[in-house]
């Protein structure tokens, strides 16, 4: 028996979302769910194997016992900034007995606040709860590489396991466009309001050739949805004859780390982008029976997040198979560039993007259906199954699985050359080669003797100097072994060396990009390479 420690429904939370709609693919009489107060709940009121009788001051008084393997997923929203409540529930678990595990929600890897990219209050509650925890789910590689950066004694205990993907029966965008109209105008009804229904909302739902774009979720800075209207008017100055329509939905989150009049003024702003034409804001919640619905409206759903660990509502529009585009940025770009959706790096490069995709439906298409692939491997139906293996590993004090972590991402261009992503890069640390990390944003934890950074922005030209420096740490260094280039991803900065580096042996450009381009797809050279290569190798 999984005994998981979360927000559960009725409470509008994307992580009793998630757990809820975990446990309902799990065998019956596997779990329990020890869940918060709500105020509709009674201190002991139940509902099947869920009871709502926790508290953060009482945390510590729950039932546990030797046989229980405790599970809770964690975020600073539902547990504050500060760790004891969550200390205290697992140091209580470990006295009696019980085996622990946590899923972490919310850990960064790219902030700048520790060397290995998560923030101070990250590396405080870490060091008190992994040694109480017989394992740490994390939802990307990542989080995992940060984590075991900054606490290597415990890299054994850590696992990705990725979010899961909601599964929602298929709808085609009219119906869902319908549906999503008449909850609008039975919302404004019910709280007296026009402001959506007086528009020209319906206009555009209705129009084929509108392209809709926007998100639905909670209302908060890290979240950025005032981007969205600025997207709409880059779209709008770059696109003739499509209406370009902007459409958020979402209300201040209640939390626990959090003031909700933090919010005000931005809920004020996004009142004030609102204008019944082209821009719409709607102030409220959507129900979880409509976010099918809800995303599905959307021709994209755009995710220009600020903070990006990782989306809940991103998993919703996953299955609901809506085309998504976002910032490239910790987990949200991890997972959109494994879905195989657009990634961007700067709004310009994010418009770029979109007016792609707009002018060419059939790349559009393609993206659904990478995207369909992803939802499939990683439903909650088969990431239910991973908790159930990890669960079992535990309690026999086995191996931890290595479940979702991904294999090393390397792809040789020429035999003793090869571009790759810093993911898993680690296992090539014992291997006798040479690694040239071409970014200013990843390291590894681990790597060869014979390694160097030369270190290049993401969406902005190299310098001659840059690409001169990295083309000739490869010949120096190709002789003796083999070398590899690695970037974040390995699509733009390291692709962009290794096409210099094949120009600088002799190849045109065209012909250097169209051997990168065949064995690795999806490549994206950084601004005016074939001007910088140019003045690379033209006589001085």
């Amino acid at each position: 028996m999984i005994r998981f420690i979360s927000t559960f429904p009725p409470m509008e939370c994307g992580i009793g979302a998630y757990t809820g709609t975990l446990v309902n693919c799990l065998p019956d009489n596997t779990w329990q769910v020890t869940s918060f107060r709500t105020q509709d709940s009674h201190p002991l009121c139940t509902r099947g194997p869920v009871s709502f009788d926790l508290t953060l001051e009482g945390c510590s008084d729950i039932d546990v016992n030797e046989n229980d393997l405790i599970w809770a997923q964690h975020a600073f929203g539902i547990w504050g900034r500060e760790p004891e409540a969550f200390v205290r529930l697992l140091s209580q678990a470990r006295r009696r007995g019980a085996r622990t595990i946590a899923t972490f929600h919310t850990i960064h890897f790219e902030s700048d606040e520790t060397e290995a990219g998560i923030t101070r209050q990250e590396e405080s509650l870490m060091k008190l709860v992994l040694p109480l925890l017989d394992a740490a789910t994390v939802f990307s590689d990542g989080a995992y590489s940060a984590l075991a950066e900054a606490f290597p004694f415990f890299a054994d205990k850590l696992v990705v396991l990725r979010h899961g993907v909601y599964e929602y029966q298929n709808a085609t965008m009219e119906e869902s466009r319908s549906a999503l109209w008449e909850y609008i105008q039975s919302y404004d009804k019910q709280n007296g309001s026009t402001t959506l229904t007086t528009g020209r909302l319906r206009e555009a739902l209705l129009d084929s050739s509108a392209v809709v774009l926007g998100n639905i979720g909670f209302v908060s800075f890290d979240k950025d949805p005032l981007s969205l209207y600025e997207l709409g008017q880059r779209l709008r100055a770059r696109i003739t004859g499509r209406r370009i329509i902007v459409l958020y939905i979402g209300k201040i989150q209640e939390r626990k780390d959090r003031k909700t009049t933090e919010s005000a003024e931005l809920m004020q702003r996004l009142a004030l982008a609102h204008d019944g034409h082209e821009n719409f804001f709607m102030a409220g919640y959507v129900p979880d029976a409509l976010l099918p619905h809800a995303f599905r409206s959307l021709d994209f759903c755009v995710l220009w997040y600020k903070n990006g660990t990782q989306s809940g509502r991103m998993a919703h529009a996953q299955g609901s198979k809506t085309c998504i585009i976002g910032r490239r940025i910790e987990g949200i770009g991890e997972t959109l560039d494994a879905a195989g959706y657009r990634s961007a790096v700067s709004m310009s490069d994010l418009t770029d993007k979109v007016v792609e995709l707009i002018l060419n439906p059939g790349i559009q298409s393609e993206i659904l259906d990478a995207g369909v692939c992803y939802a499939d491997r990683f439903s909650f139906k088969v990431q239910a199954q991973k908790h159930l293996a990890l669960a079992e590993a535990v309690r026999s004090k086995s191996v931890l699985p290595h479940l979702d972590r991904s294999s090393p991402d390397v792809t040789f261009i020429l035999p003793n050359l090869a571009l790759a992503s810093q993911r898993s890069l680690d296992d090539f640390a014992d291997k006798d080669c040479a690694i040239l990390n071409v970014s200013d944003d990843v390291t590894l934890l681990r790597h060869p003797d014979v390694y160097s950074r030369i270190p290049l922005r993401d969406g902005v030209p190299i310098a001659i100097s840059e690409l001169q420096a990295s083309i000739s740490w490869i010949a120096e260094n190709i002789r003796q072994r083999t070398v590899i280039v690695f970037c974040r991803y390995g699509r733009g900065r390291s692709a962009s060396v290794v096409i210099g580096y094949l120009c600088w042996k002799g190849h045109t450009y065209d012909q250097a990009l169209r051997i990168v381009e065949d064995k690795r797809n999806s490549i994206c050279p950084l601004p005016f390479l074939r001007e910088t290569i140019a003045g690379l190798l033209s006589p001085t």
